[in-house]
């Protein structure tokens, strides 16, 4: 629907161009952040899943934290990716026999053996699982 509204001439910017995988996402402010994800999908008046998102550091992090106080406000369900601290396990294969980590995931890259999470993200993806006071459950 945005891409058509584009072809008519339509100035509304369309997914392709704000929220894309071929563009930078660029924001100064939170409402500019919050009316990028409003305009290209959470307009919906309906159950809304958010799926896929991740992050790999906390200090200075403007993206990590508005997406966090979106979520908040807007009640949405949601599911962080990915949970491995490993890309590739040890001993996979000969082009990486020491594995490769992922240091977007919920477990410390550190242990390897899932017996340790990086506590700031677990500690952040809590506080916006409470449901909002103000809304129905």
């Amino acid at each position: 629907i945005l891409r058509e509204k584009e072809e008519e001439g339509n100035t509304e910017p369309g997914i392709s161009h704000e929220f894309g995988y071929d563009t930078v996402d660029s924001f100064g402010s939170y409402a500019q952040f919050k009316k990028i994800r409003t305009t290209n999908g959470l307009y919906v008046s309906g159950p809304l899943w958010i799926g896929e998102f991740g992050n790999a550091q906390k200090l200075d992090n403007v993206w990590w934290n508005y997406t966090l106080r979106l979520l908040k406000e807007s009640d949405v369900n949601w599911c962080y990716w990915p949970l491995d601290a490993e890309k590739v396990p040890r001993n996979f294969g000969e082009w990486a026999p020491d594995g490769l980590q992922d240091t977007y995931g919920i477990f410390d890259t550190y242990h390897r053996d899932y017996s340790a999470v990086v506590g700031w993200k677990l500690m952040d993806l809590l506080s916006v699982q409470a449901p909002d006071p103000g809304k129905p459950i």
